[in-house]
């Protein structure tokens, strides 16, 4: 909690709240070679435009 306050003093709210809803996409590949879970390919697809459209949002700020 004390980082997310330190981000939001660094950082745009909506930036950093973006981030915060990311961290369950992040988590994908650890899934999958950490506890070898299958991942279907729409959660790959999904994971990959999330985490452009938050590359995006940093560009553009």
């Amino acid at each position: 909690m004390a980082l997310l306050l330190y981000a939001f003093s660094w950082a745009p709210v909506g930036i950093v709240t973006t981030l915060m809803q990311l961290t369950p996409i992040m988590l994908l590949p650890i899934d999958r070679f950490f506890f070898k879970k299958h991942i279907p390919g729409s959660a790959v697809f999904g994971t990959i435009i999330a985490v452009a459209g938050t590359g995006l949002l940093f560009i553009a700020n």
